[in-house]
């Protein structure tokens, strides 16, 4: 018997919750005993081929909610053939509702995490919900990223004494202060002798990169020179580069896709600053429920930028691991990264600050074990 992760975000993709998924995955799946379902995608075989798990693979990813359907036959398929008894879906809707189907019918048991969207989207759709809320109601854990995710869930109709709350953390191998930045970076993005402003994260309305463009001109006024680089792609990419030449950015702003784990460690330690002022669009649904991007760049010994929404203000101790803004306020943002990048004693307390409370707080083994925890027998 094994226990299966179900994950439509998942390696090689990259966001947040693709993240949690494969720290969770590498920690309980080192002894063996882990089977994970994660979605097609260039690349995944030879990731697959490197980890201690099973791996299978379900396909139409970018086919929005058709890719429920493949999932609908993979898993009874998977928890058959490998005589699956625990699951953890990281979405209520790819994976929570069919973890719950199958536990009708087979002796199993599920926990479900929560991040905000997936079940904020149909918050108005009284069918879906109580399919949700049913899905919920039967799993032995719901554990929520954050304290705000908790509170969302709730008030979605879930009893807030079945949620559990558990920071995502960060790997403090693959995340620290480096002694210094190979030359050959600051040769390549020209940083030598200039700030450094960073935002790691897809490129969608949410993450508010158009709030950084538009708050720059009158950074630029008090740190001439200013470089901001910005990592990750998205639908966004495109009006993000009409706003870059609208402004006079061209020799400001740096759009350098998706990189490797490896190149984002100095990426991080190259920059003065993160900085991401993501806000909660209600129309959609759309929330930050935590932001483990502002943890990475914690533990790189960074001070971090980061909206006044969701789940944000728990990433960020505003005012001692780093600066929380209005969103929404370019004025603000501004202000907020002049504060930091003109007072390098300031910057450095903040990031220290923060690099003690990555370490302290926001590890992936300890989040794991909660896991690992709730999976037992009550």
């Amino acid at each position: 018997m094994a226990d299966l992760l179900i994950s439509m975000d998942f390696p090689p993709h990259k966001d947040g919750i693709t993240t949690l998924a494969a720290e969770l995955a590498k920690r309980l799946g080192a002894s063996g005993g882990l089977v994970v379902i994660g979605p097609s995608a260039p690349g995944a075989a030879a990731f697959d081929r490197g980890q201690p798990y099973i791996v299978y693979r379900s396909p139409l990813y970018e086919w929005g909610y058709a890719k429920l359907i493949p999932l609908i036959f993979l898993v009874p398929y998977v928890v058959l053939r490998h005589r699956i008894r625990r699951i953890i879906a990281t979405n209520i809707g790819y994976g929570g509702v069919l973890a719950y189907a199958l536990s009708r019918v087979v002796p199993l048991t599920y926990i479900i995490t929560a991040q905000g969207y997936e079940f904020l989207k149909f918050k108005d759709n009284a069918v879906v919900r109580k399919i949700y809320l049913t899905a919920y109601a039967h799993a032995r854990r719901i554990i929520a990223c954050s304290g705000y995710v908790k509170e969302l869930l709730a008030g979605f109709g879930v009893d807030a004494a079945r949620i559990e709350v558990a920071y995502p953390g960060v790997d403090m191998d693959r995340y620290r202060p480096v002694d210094s930045v190979p030359d050959e970076w600051t040769r390549r993005y020209g940083l030598k002798g200039r700030k450094v402003l960073l935002t790691v994260g897809r490129l969608v309305e949410r993450k508010g990169h158009a709030y950084v463009l538009r708050a720059l001109p009158r950074v630029l006024k008090e740190i001439p020179g200013l470089v901001y680089l910005i990592v990750g792609k998205g639908p966004e990419k495109p009006a993000l580069e009409r706003t870059v030449a609208e402004l006079g950015l061209g020799d400001t702003v740096r759009f350098l896709g998706e990189v490797p784990d490896g190149e984002l460690l100095y990426l991080y330690n190259a920059c003065d600053a993160f900085v991401m002022p993501s806000r909660n669009i209600e129309r959609d649904g759309h929330v930050e429920g935590f932001g483990i991007v502002f943890v990475e760049a914690s533990a790189c010994g960074k001070p971090v930028i980061g909206g006044r929404h969701g789940g944000i203000p728990e990433a960020i101790l505003d005012g001692e691991t780093g600066l929380l803004v209005d969103p929404s306020d370019e004025k603000d943002i501004a202000e907020k990264i002049i504060a930091i990048l003109k007072d390098p004693s300031y910057a450095k307390t903040l990031g220290g600050n923060g690099l003690r409370r990555a370490r302290a707080e926001c590890n992936w083994d300890s989040y794991a074990e909660r896991f690992r925890r709730a999976l037992e027998p009550a």
